[in-house]
């Protein structure tokens, strides 16, 4: 296992562990758990990159663009409804998701996103990709570029709490599209393509800012949390 596999796995497992510390936290938030549901999106997409080399065939490929596409729009919806302090209506919600379905089913289903595969490697392949590809990486980069928009207005426009809340959310959320777009956009234009694979562990600067933004000014006992991660160990261990 290789070093860029090592960093991939490792960011999985702290968003699923900061996904898990914060539902603790306040198990009955509608927006907590959408925020863990961004971070199991993030987190199975991460993998999926890694799987990529351990079984390398067209399905596992497949996935992960799949996976890929829906992690912009679930950020949208969950920065909407932080900055409302409510989870945005269904309505929202599915004009928002609508379009990634459609690009998540016709990655799997055609040849319109990924047309052909000669090899894949974490990260990435060696192959064609559909005509669809360009609409599938503009909405991808329109939503994230729009979520950059709101939580900077947001904090602009903010005072105090919030300020600082969002201050971190920004913060999490332009480190990640900016590792990613440095490692997938600008480094390859100088034939620096190794670093290509770190676009979705960079997600975890997001995840963590997210985590630190509800954990650090949000009321929440830390012992029952270590209590109820500590019972979840002991009744794992039995099973490992």
């Amino acid at each position: 296992m290789n070093v860029i596999t090592i960093i991939i796995y490792t960011a999985a497992a702290v968003e699923v562990i900061m996904a898990t510390v914060v539902f603790l936290s306040d198990k009955k938030n509608k927006i907590i758990r959408l925020f863990v549901a961004v971070a199991i999106v993030t987190a199975y997409w991460i993998v999926t990159n890694a799987i990529t080399t351990l079984t390398p065939n067209d399905f596992w490929l497949r996935n992960s663009y799949a996976a890929g596409i829906f992690v912009s729009p679930v950020i949208l919806v969950w920065i909407l409804s932080f900055i409302s302090k409510k989870v945005v209506d269904s309505v929202k919600i599915f004009i928002i998701l609508t379009p990634a379905v459609a690009f998540s089913f016709l990655t799997y289903s055609s040849n319109l996103i990924i047309k052909s595969v000669q090899t894949s490697f974490v990260g990435g392949f060696n192959g064609t990709f559909g005509s669809l590809f360009p609409l599938f990486s503009f909405y991808s980069l329109a939503v994230i570029a729009y979520s950059l928009f709101l939580i900077t207005r947001a904090f602009r426009n903010s005072a105090g709490l919030e300020k600082i809340q969002y201050g971190y959310i920004a913060f999490g959320l332009y480190g990640f599209a900016f590792v990613a777009a440095a490692v997938s956009f600008v480094l390859p234009l100088f034939e620096i393509e190794s670093l290509i694979p770190l676009d979705s562990p960079s997600s975890v600067f997001f995840i963590v800012a997210m985590s630190y933004a509800i954990l650090k000014h949000h009321l929440f006992n830390i012992k029952v949390i270590a209590t109820e991660l500590l019972v979840f160990s002991l009744w794992l261990t039995p099973c490992l």
